[in-house]
C-alpha cells in the first residue's frame, strides 16, 4: 500500500513530505536529548539563572509547532536552496551538540550544574572553543524553520531564542570563573567562546592577511 501511494506521488509532493518528516524527527531528537540524556543520577549544585532553561525549552517546543503551522498555512512552494541550508545547519548542529555531550560525559547537564569533582574539559570540541554546545544550538535551532521555509518563525527564533542562549552563556561563564578561577582565565585567553579557532591563530591570521593585502595594494 505504501509503495503504491509513493508511486502515485510526484517529486513536488515527496520532497515536502520528506522535509516535514525530518522536522518531526528533529522534535523527537530534542525530546531524547532533554529527557533521556539530560537527567543524571549524580546531581550537582544548580547554578545560574534557572529560568533560562525553562524559557529556552518553552520557545524550543513552540518553534516546532510554529514551523509546521506556518508551512501548512502559507501553502507556498519550497525554496529548496533555503531548505538545503537549513538541513546542513541542522545536521552540523546535531553533530556538534552530541560531540559536546559525549565529550563531557557525566559532567553533561541541561542545567548550569557544578559537581564536587568538576573538571575543566579542554579536549574534543572544547579544544576548538569554550562553548561548542551553545554554538551547536545556534546552528541547530534556527535551522528547523529554514527547512520548511517558515521565515516568520525563523525571525522569531533569532529575536527571542538566540538572546536567551547568550544570557545563559553569560551566567555559565560566571560560574566557570568562580569554580576554576585562574585556569579558566587562562583558557579564556586561549579560546573564543563561539569561534572555532584559538585567539592567537585567528589574530595572527587576520594580521597576516592584512599584511598580504597591503603588499598587493602597494604593488598595484
Amino acid at each position: 500500500m505504501l509503495q503504491l501511494y509513493l508511486k502515485s506521488m510526484n517529486n513536488d509532493q515527496i520532497i515536502p513530505l520528506l522535509l516535514i518528516s525530518i522536522v518531526i524527527f528533529a522534535g523527537l531528537e530534542q525530546i531524547f536529548e532533554t529527557f533521556i540524556l539530560g537527567p543524571r543520577k549524580d546531581k550537582g549544585i544548580l547554578k545560574g539563572e534557572k529560568w533560562t532553561i525553562f524559557g529556552m525549552g518553552t520557545i524550543h517546543i513552540s518553534m516546532f509547532f510554529a514551523t509546521l503551522l506556518e508551512y501548512s498555512y502559507k501553502h507556498a512552494p519550497l525554496n529548496l536552496s533555503v531548505s538545503s541550508i537549513g538541513l546542513s545547519m541542522y545536521f552540523l548542529g546535531v553533530f556538534g551538540r552530541y560531540w559536546s555531550i559525549f565529550t563531557l560525559g557525566r559532567l553533561w547537564s541541561i542545567q548550569i550544574e557544578i559537581r564536587a569533582d568538576h573538571k575543566l574539559i579542554k579536549n574534543g570540541p572544547y579544544k576548538l572553543m569554550r562553548h561548542p554546545a551553545y554554538f551547536s544550538l545556534f546552528l541547530k535551532v534556527p535551522s528547523i524553520p529554514l527547512i520548511l521555509n517558515s521565515f516568520f518563525t525563523f525571525y522569531m527564533v533569532l529575536l527571542i531564542y538566540c538572546p536567551l542562549v547568550f544570557i545563559r552563556l553569560y551566567y555559565e561563564e560566571i560560574e566557570m570563573f568562580k569554580t576554576f578561577k585562574k585556569s579558566y582565565v587562562k583558557y579564556r585567553k586561549e579560546r573564543w567562546a563561539l569561534i572555532p579557532f584559538s585567539k592567537g591563530e585567528l589574530i595572527s591570521s587576520i594580521a597576516q592577511n592584512i599584511k598580504s593585502l597591503r603588499k598587493i595594494l602597494i604593488r598595484w
